[in-house]
């Protein structure tokens, strides 16, 4: 089997020179598989078809989720949003405790791009912040959101120390060109914490803290891009602990599902006693219509991302029970059933308001804040008031694959076990380094290790 592999892929690299390599580091590949041939393949680009043709012992693998590369130094930032672009993700604003001064509030949002090719940060050119300009980028808030339509990045809402916005804005990367948008219609009053997704044409907002009315919103809106018009759509009011905000809203088909987030024992009001609601609630854009699933399975916390039409949560926070998580669930439609994934390597460490964004099958989570180590957050009853133990925001990013191909398992295999990579191919020798370098080419900036806190909700 092996010579028709060698033959098939002209004979790239030789049986001997691997079998050199992986005894001089004395690895054992037999997650890959029991076959020296299974490891060829993972080295060759041959076709998803062929390697699972071929390696079906590897199967089990293949279906595993794993933890694939972490890159540190990146911006710190909490309560950011993010989208990607072609092969770059933009990460807009956030809270910064390096940039945290009450008394400049007009400053200009900021934008970092991250090349999943390359693996690396850079900074765009912050341009002028000018209020009442209609080509100014938005001023430097938290609690906004970003979405992808068209090839631009769409941002709404947020805030910073001295207001909350309404305006919506357009980012086109292609010419770093920030715009304000003209809209009319049923226009959300201004908030944060909210949740959007786009839906074929359509952005669609739900809950966050409505500035205006000070409470906490249950509301859905419909912005159409091709009218430049909000519409108002159906409450969702036939259940409990519906006002909230910092929760996910994904689209999964032709669905929106809203999952997560908080509410408050005063609903809609803030009080700081928080409820925690694991329901999963489905939209139907076509009947405008909620409902609530009944899922099976342990329902997690935190935030979400969607791949191959599942939904996924990272990480989150239960201040009721003391608790930060870096756990993996995955969310099923068809079978209506939560699990909880145990992906291989090494997982972020535990945090709320992070980032995700989804290319090519990968996760690219990034940002967030947790507790200092050694520092348990204390659980508190609704009626406590404790204070919270010091926060870290984190500068770092770390990759998570769903179904990686066993080239990607057998590269990082072979950079986690420092395999002598000389007797290797030439182009596989050059992969494996940009891979090292791309991992360590940050220069790690240090903002102080505790930031001074944000407001109670904003935690």
């Amino acid at each position: 089997m092996y010579q028709q592999l060698v033959e098939e892929k002209g004979k790239i690299c030789s049986y001997e020179r691997f079998r050199k390599a992986l005894r001089n580091a004395n690895v054992s590949f037999a997650r890959l598989g029991q076959e020296e041939c299974e490891i060829c393949i993972a080295f060759t680009s041959m076709s998803a078809d062929a390697v699972h043709q071929v390696c079906r012992s590897a199967r089990g693998v293949l279906a595993m989720s794993h933890w694939t590369a972490m890159v540190e130094g990146g911006p710190v930032r909490v309560n950011h949003a993010a989208v990607v672009i072609e092969d770059t993700i933009l990460s807009f604003g956030g809270y910064c405790a390096a940039e945290f001064d009450p008394h400049n509030p007009d400053k200009a949002m900021d934008i970092h791009a991250f090349s999943t090719e390359t693996l690396q940060w850079t900074k765009q050119p912050v341009p002028e912040y000018r209020a009442d300009h209609p080509s100014s980028p938005p001023f430097l808030r938290y609690g906004h959101t970003a979405t992808e339509y068209a090839g631009a990045a769409y941002i709404f809402g947020g805030r910073n120390e001295a207001s909350v916005c309404n305006r919506l804005y357009r980012y086109d990367p292609y010419v770093d060109k920030w715009s304000r948008i003209a809209h009319g219609g049923m226009i959300p009053n201004a908030r944060d914490g909210h949740a959007a997704t786009r839906h074929g044409h359509c952005l669609y907002v739900h809950g966050g803290y409505d500035n205006d009315m000070e409470e906490f919103s249950r509301d859905l809106f419909r912005y159409d891009f091709r009218e430049g018009v909000w519409h108002a759509c159906a409450l969702c009011d036939r259940w409990e602990g519906m006002h909230r905000d910092f929760h996910a809203l994904s689209t999964v088909g032709d669905k929106l599902y809203l999952f997560g987030g908080k509410s408050d024992e005063l609903e809609p009001y803030y009080s700081n006693r928080p409820v925690y609601d694991n329901h999963l609630y489905v939209y139907d854009p076509a009947a405008e219509r909620w409902d609530r699933r009944e899922a099976k399975g342990e329902a997690p916390g935190g935030r979400r991302i969607v791949i191959d039409g599942k939904l996924y949560t990272f990480g989150g926070l239960n201040c009721l029970a003391g608790e930060h998580y870096n756990t993996v669930h995955r969310y099923d439609p068809a079978q209506n059933r939560w699990r909880l994934l145990r992906p291989h390597g090494r997982p972020p460490p535990v945090r709320r308001r992070a980032v995700a964004c989804v290319h090519n099958g990968k996760a690219y989570i990034f940002g967030g804040t947790s507790p200092l180590i050694g520092s348990p957050m204390p659980a508190k009853s609704p009626a406590e008031e404790e204070d919270e133990p010091p926060l870290v925001d984190h500068s770092d990013l770390h990759v998570l694959e769903i179904c990686p191909p066993l080239r990607t398992l057998a590269m990082n295999q072979v950079m986690r076990s420092k395999v002598p990579i000389r007797p290797l191919p030439l182009a596989i020798r050059r992969e494996v380094d940009h891979l090292r370098r791309s991992q360590s080419i940050f220069v790690r900036q240090r903002y102080g290790a505790q930031r001074p806190p944000l407001s109670d909700r904003h935690q």
